[in-house]
C-alpha cells in the first residue's frame, strides 16, 4: 500500500510539471497567433483601408485559436464604444485574454490599441509593424529558453514528488 501512495505522489507531481511545460508551449502558440493576427489586420488596414469593425470581423474568422477570445472580446465590447474609448476596450481585453504574454509584449499590444482606429492607415500600419517587431523579438527570446524550461519544470516536479514519496515511506 505504501508503494501505491508513493507512485501516486510521484505521478501527481510529474503531472504538475507537465502542465507547466504545456503552459509554456501555449504561450509560444499565443505569440505566433498574435503575430499572424497582426499580419491579417495590417493587410486589411493598409491594403483595403477597412474600418476597425470590419477588421475585427475578418480577424474573428481568420485568426488562430489562441487569440480568438481576445478578438471576440474586443468585437463584443464595441457596442460600448460611446461610453468607453476603443483603446480602453483593447486594453481591458489584452489584460483579460492575453495574460501569458511578457510585460514588454503586453505593453506593445496595449500601445497598438492606442493607435488603431484613431490615425490614418499609414500610421496604423507603422504601429502594427512596431508591435509585430516587439512580439517577434519576445517570441524569439521565449523560444530560446523553451526546451530548457520545459525539462526543468518536469524534472523538478518529478524529483520533488520522488523526494516526498521517499520521506513518507
Amino acid at each position: 500500500m505504501n508503494w501505491l501512495g508513493a507512485v501516486i505522489i510521484v505521478v501527481a507531481c510529474s503531472v504538475i510539471g507537465i502542465n507547466k511545460a504545456r503552459a509554456l508551449e501555449n504561450t509560444e502558440r499565443c505569440y505566433l497567433a498574435l503575430i499572424s493576427m497582426l499580419e491579417i489586420a495590417k493587410g486589411e488596414i493598409c491594403t483595403r483601408k477597412a474600418p476597425m469593425d470590419e477588421v475585427l470581423r475578418v480577424l474573428e474568422h481568420g485568426a488562430a485559436k489562441p487569440v480568438i477570445p481576445f478578438v471576440s472580446g474586443v468585437a463584443e465590447r464595441l457596442d460600448a464604444l460611446g461610453e468607453r474609448s476603443f483603446s480602453e476596450i483593447w486594453f481591458g481585453c489584452a489584460d483579460m485574454y492575453l495574460p501569458q504574454l511578457s510585460p514588454a509584449a503586453t505593453a506593445a499590444v496595449k500601445s497598438l490599441g492606442s493607435s488603431l482606429g484613431r490615425y490614418d492607415a499609414d500610421m496604423q500600419c507603422a504601429a502594427i509593424e512596431r508591435c509585430m517587431a516587439i512580439l517577434s523579438q519576445e517570441q524569439q527570446e521565449h523560444k530560446a529558453g523553451l526546451s530548457a524550461c520545459k525539462r526543468m519544470y518536469i524534472g523538478i516536479s518529478s524529483g520533488t514528488g520522488l523526494i516526498i514519496a521517499i520521506m513518507l515511506m
